[in-house]
């Protein structure tokens, strides 16, 4: 399994189009044969900083997502919007709950 944490912050004036663009992207990669999980979070004390969440099956499940159209047309519509932007991958070795 892998894990990805893509961080953005948003320009305040476009806080409220990149939550209505990331609907779209949110629907569609939920869709996607190997997503696991996939989920926005927004920093409870800045307004304009994403976290997205989420978990594939293989890095080939990544990869699909990563050459999906809904995706590329996510990023070209946000892209004027970001201030700020990281993605880690990470390969889970296990995962337990307590």
């Amino acid at each position: 399994m892998h894990a990805i944490v893509a961080r953005l912050r948003i320009r305040p004036e476009n806080r409220a189009e990149f939550l209505e663009a990331s609907q779209a992207i949110i629907a569609g990669t939920r869709a996607e044969a190997g997503c696991l999980f996939y989920a926005l979070h927004e920093d409870a004390h800045d307004p304009c900083s994403f976290l997205f969440y989420e978990e594939w099956q293989d890095r080939a499940a990544i990869d699909a997502h990563f050459a999906e159209p809904h995706f590329a047309a996510f990023g070209a519509a946000i892209e004027p919007w970001v201030v700020e932007k990281s993605l880690v991958i990470h390969e889970v070795a296990s995962s337990e709950h307590p």
